[in-house]
Parts: structure tokens; sequence; C-alpha cells
């Protein structure tokens, strides 16, 4: 039986490790820490904090053969998600495979092209060197916290902590002045998180994300009934993102704007947004950044955050320095400034065939053919690499990796993969500060789904099942539709009820608030107690 390390025992490692044994793979998994769960586990260096829930819903969240019990809430806590992946592994008979407290040294390619990997203990401190004929890179996008570096940053004599290292109600953030420097989806919920709790709250950030509550409202195309669903169900559907033979790219495009206009009102109304927060959705070909935060807003437009977009020029000993010349006190500095690929234990002549490099893009660090392979490293697969890839991501590309390494199925011929390495690598080399370097979540999904041949036939399904096509067509991409049999359209079918419940209430849209939404969608579907509830401080 040929065998296969699997670095990580996330989502990405646990969903590989499942695979790897339907394949009829031995696998090993080495996991540095002596927790399930990854990102989700507690307490080792992960930016998850007790308290803290999942800002998309448990849909996007999960693999395609193991559901959510029926009373899970629509947005999981943190800890119920570690639950979920430990249950998982319980399922799937995944735990024996798992070495924990296993930190991976160094890893080098062999002769015979096999994997050389140097094991040490974490307790005993031990050296162990075993060989593998395949390998799997499962370890995650969160694990090495990337902090600027910034002039005099040494001199200030305050709290400096990455986000990985923020903890909900912290004592030493209890009346403090902080700055947090970011505004992505860690930026916006830590500074929201600090208002009741912080004295003051500045968030600083040199690009401007718009910011949603996890609950959206949509129109419907006549009357006043609309849709309440999370921003993933809303977002992540295939006629949002790709459209059909109906309408035009140009037609499409506007579509999408239309819908930005309805889930961003005060960012997309220069007569009401912050002037720091401000997008106009009207300049052609931007960048669109997008976080999700439930109060942000309500705080920014009640003083209880202060957004200022531009960069930090250095620090003093009690202050933080901005590019306009703005000082700011400050008695502590969070950084929300994302993480690096942890690549350390990689042989340098591994790294330079990945063309690793992360000073420009550090979202960008090595280049692969979609997200995962490599073609002068075949028996190599990274799973859970690709920005906003999520659970189905990992699990498209878990089973195709470990469906080539198995010998069932091929990667593309080299040039086809050369080739599309250089376009990846000549747009590295461009430095467009995208969110999701390979697109959003519906579109990346699409891309994973075609190459590895688990596409489902839309045509097919349009002109011989009209209802698994308008669910496929017009509710979020998720795993389930990647993996159809009859034991999963329950799942589909409730994400497509969802998706066309209709709601109508006496007021007018702009007056329709957060509040108006949760107490609707309450009506019919779990929230979890203690998300939505605003700071009155």
């Amino acid at each position: 039986m040929k065998k296969i390390a699997i670095i990580g025992a996330g989502r990405a490692g646990l969903v590989s490790t499942k695979y790897a044994l339907e394949n009829g793979l031995e696998p090993t998994v080495f996991e540095r820490t002596y927790q399930i769960g990854g990102l989700w586990s507690r307490g080792n260096g992960t930016h998850i904090w007790e308290g803290l829930f999942s800002n998309i819903s448990k849909y996007t969240m999960m693999f395609h053969d193991h559901p959510w019990p029926k009373d899970t809430p629509i947005f999981a806590e943190a800890k119920q998600v570690q639950e979920y992946l430990i249950s998982y592994a319980k399922k799937f008979d995944l735990i024996k495979h798992i070495q924990f407290g296993a930190r991976v040294e160094k890893i080098r390619q062999l002769s015979n092209k096999k994997w050389e990997v140097r094991i040490v203990d974490v307790k005993s401190n031990s050296l162990e060197i075993l060989v593998f004929d395949f390998l799997i890179v499962g370890s995650g996008l969160h694990s090495k916290p990337r902090i600027p570096e910034i002039e005099n940053s040494s001199q200030f004599e305050g709290i400096q902590l990455h986000g990985s290292k923020f903890s909900l109600k912290d004592p030493q953030l209890k009346d403090k002045n902080v700055v947090v420097v970011g505004c992505s989806l860690s930026g916006t919920e830590i500074s929201a998180s600090l208002v009741g709790h912080a004295k003051s709250v500045t968030n600083v950030f040199p690009r401007t994300y718009l910011v949603t509550p996890r609950l959206i409202k949509l129109k419907n195309a006549t009357g006043p009934e609309f849709k309440i669903v999370p921003i993933d169900i809303g977002l992540n559907r295939r006629s949002f993102n790709f459209g059909d033979s109906s309408i035009t790219k140009e037609e499409l495009e506007q579509k999408k704007i239309e819908m930005l206009y309805q889930i961003f009102p005060y960012q997309t109304n220069k007569n009401t947004s912050h002037p720091d927060l401000y997008v106009d959705l009207k300049v052609p070909n931007q960048v669109l950044l997008k976080s999700i935060s439930d109060y942000y807003i309500q705080y920014v437009q009640e003083n209880k955050i202060r957004p200022i977009k531009t960069k930090i020029k250095s620090l003093s000993k009690d202050s933080v320095i901005l590019e306009n010349e703005e000082i700011i006190k400050a008695d502590a500095i969070i950084y929300c400034t994302g993480y690096e690929l942890l690549t350390d234990y990689f042989d340098p002549d591994i790294l330079k065939i990945l063309k690793f490099d992360n000073r420009k893009n550090y979202k960008f660090s090595i280049i692969l053919y979609k997200c995962a392979f490599h073609p002068d490293l075949e028996n190599l697969a990274f799973v859970g690499q690709a920005e906003g890839s999520y659970f189905t991501g990992d699990e498209l590309i878990a089973s195709w990796a470990c469906r080539i390494f198995s010998g069932k199925t091929k990667l593309p011929e080299h040039e086809i993969m050369i080739k599309e390495i250089e376009a990846e690598e000549k747009r590295r080399e461009e430095n467009i500060r995208i969110q999701y370097t390979h697109g959003s979540h519906a579109i990346l999904i699409e891309k994973l789904a075609k190459a590895s041949g688990q596409m489902p036939d839309i045509e097919y399904f349009r002109k011989n099942d009209p209802h698994l096509y308008e669910i496929l067509w017009d509710s979020a991409v998720t795993s389930n539709h990647f993996f159809l049999n009859k034991n999963h359209m329950d799942i589909l079918n409730e994400i497509n009820e969802m998706n066309k419940r209709n709601f109508v209430l006496n007021k007018s849209w702009e007056h329709i608030s957060l509040e108006d939404l949760v107490n609707e969608f309450s009506k019919f579907y779990i929230l979890p107690e203690g998300l939505f509830k605003a700071s009155d401080k």
C-alpha cells in the first residue's frame, strides 16, 4: 500500500485523510498541536477566540457526507465548528492516523521522487525520519501571523499583538485606547468586539472594505416582498456569478452592481457614508473588497469606531503616527494584517520550483496549477491553500489529489499545467491586490470542479430535472452540488427553501434594520444566542 504524509489535522488535512483511505492509500497525519481543528482549534495561536461565530452559514462550512445536526444554528460558534470536525474524524475513523504533537521540521524530495519528512516530537524533542510516496500540505493559510514592519515599532511602550492573539473582553485592553490595523474580516470584527470594552477604537486601513452583516436583505423583482439570507447564500450563487445566455456580460455586471447597492447601502451612498468608507460602484474595473461584521457600520455611525483610510508611518512611545501626519494616542495596537503561508520546512530546492516569494503579495506566495499542483512535483498536492475555497474547495481538491495519487485519474499534460503556471506568475508580478486571488468562492469552486472532473452537468439538469437545475443554478454553491445523490438532497432542498422564502414588513426599504431581519428570520431558522446583540455603551 502506498504511503501518504498529510500535514495538519484541520479541515484540509482531515478531508484529505478521508479521501486517501477511500482511494487505498495509507495516510499519516502530522499535527503539531494536540487538537483536531486547525484554524478552529483554540489556544493554538489561531485567530479564534471564545464567543467567536462563523461569518458564513453552516451550509458553506460542511462536507457533503457529514451534515450538521439539525439543531445547529445557521451560524455556528467556533467551538461548534471544532466539534463538527472532531465528529467528522470519528465518523470516518481518521483519528488513529493522526500523530499529535508532531512538528514537521524538514521536507525534501529524494532522488527516487519520494518524500523524506523529518518529524520532531514537541514534548520529547526526539527526531523521526520517515519516507512517503505522496505528500499533501493541509496546514492552511493561517499558520504564520504576518505583522508589518513599522518604523520605531520597538519604541512603542504599549501593547502590540497580532489578531490571532486577541481574546474577547481581554482585561489588558479594558478602558484602553486601541488602534486596530486592517479592515478585512478580523479587522472589522475585532474593532466591533472592542466597542464597550476599550476606551476608544480607531480602525486604520490602507484600502476600504465593503462591510455587511451576516444576514442581508434582497429585493424581489416586483412587489414589496424581499428575501433574508446569510451573506454567503446570497453571493455564492451561480446565477449571480455567471449569468446565462439570456443576458450579456455587461448586463450581468450591472445586475451585480445593483445587488451590491442593496447589500451595502451606507457605504455606496456618498451623502451618508463616512468619507473613508465610501465606495463608488460606478468606477469601472475596480477591485472590490468585502468584509463581514454585524455592527461595525452601526458603531461607525454612532462614533464608537473611528475609521481612518491611510497607512501607519511610524510609532512613538505612546502614539501611532499616520502617513497623513495625524497622531493617534494609543495604549494598544492590534495587527489584523493576515497570515503568511508556512513553508519553513520545505527544502530550498522545492521552494524554488514552487517559485516561493511572499515579498510582493503574501497571499500569492507560491505558484500552483489550480491552487493545488505543480507539474514538476506530481506526487505533491496543496489542499486549503486558496483564499475563499472553504470546505467545498478543500473537498474537491482532496478527492482529486487522492484519485491522482492512486492512479484512478491523471493530471493534465505537462505543457498545459506549465502554461497556467506561467500565467499565474505573470498575474503575481502585476501585484493587483485582490482579496481572493483566484476569484470569489463560486468562481473558484467552478474552476476546481471542472478541472477535476467533478462538475455536475448543469445543462442536462436544465433539460431533464428542473427542480435540481433550479437548486444548482440559483442556490449557493456548496459541497453537495458536486457529490449528488438522493441521500444529500435534504440539504440542497433546505437551502433552496431558504433562498425562495419571501418576507414582508410594513416599513420602507431603507428603514428595515438588522434587528428586523433577525426577528423575521428567526421565526423560521435557528440563530445562535448572543450573536446579534449590539453594545449599548
